[in-house]
């Protein structure tokens, strides 16, 4: 499920393949596209949805997680937050 702004971003190199594939596991589990996570003009609706920069703190975060389990207990959490 890529969009063409995502594969654009991934075609710029400036990010490695592991960074893509966990970033793209993220928003599959999220159900939002990869390019979200990038930095655009804010709008409207963007008052309800987190901004750029928690984005990239989350992800920073989730990226230093090193046990497989506890990634998967902070996936299974942002599930149940997202379904409320």
């Amino acid at each position: 499920m890529t969009d063409p702004a995502t594969s654009r971003l991934m075609q710029d190199g400036s990010r490695s393949a592991a960074s893509q594939q966990i970033l793209g596991k993220i928003a599959a589990v999220l159900a939002i596209p990869v390019s979200d996570f990038y930095r655009h003009e804010p709008s409207v609706s963007d008052a309800l949805t987190p901004n750029a920069a928690e984005c990239d703190a989350m992800l920073a975060a989730f990226l230093r997680v090193g046990d497989p389990e506890v990634r998967a207990r902070i996936v299974e959490m942002m599930r149940a937050y997202s379904d409320n």
